[in-house]
């Protein structure tokens, strides 16, 4: 892109001097679009950080909750265990209290089978 600012003047500029001002206008020029590519870099930069960011939060979300789902399962068994546990317990004690309250029972029946041979 060449930009001119009037009539040049033969002789009025050297060769060096000419492509040096035209090297200028140019860069002078192209500093915005240094600027805009340099922002959207960054942007971009930032949003894709900011998507990793996000996207590691959800799979460590995913990874507490699958965690969280396991050990509920795992109560819930330990839970049924324990309740299947507590039902034996009680019916085998119910048989033992049944067994205590025959013996009674029995004793009782020799106590006095024993006071009337006396």
């Amino acid at each position: 892109m060449k930009i001119s600012f009037g009539p040049l003047k033969k002789g009025s500029f050297d060769s060096n001097t000419d492509a040096h001002s035209h090297e200028s206008a140019g860069t002078g020029l192209r500093w915005p679009i240094a600027v805009i590519a340099s922002t959207g870099a960054i942007a971009g930069c930032t949003l894709f950080a900011v998507v990793v960011w996000q996207v590691a939060k959800t799979v460590r979300k995913l990874m507490e909750t699958r965690a969280a789902h396991h050990q509920l399962e795992e109560l819930s068994v330990l839970t049924q265990r324990a309740v299947a546990s507590t039902e034996a317990t009680a019916t085998e004690l119910a048989r033992v209290s049944h067994n205590v309250t025959d013996l009674r029972i029995r004793l009782d029946d020799i106590e006095q089978l024993l006071r009337t041979v006396e």
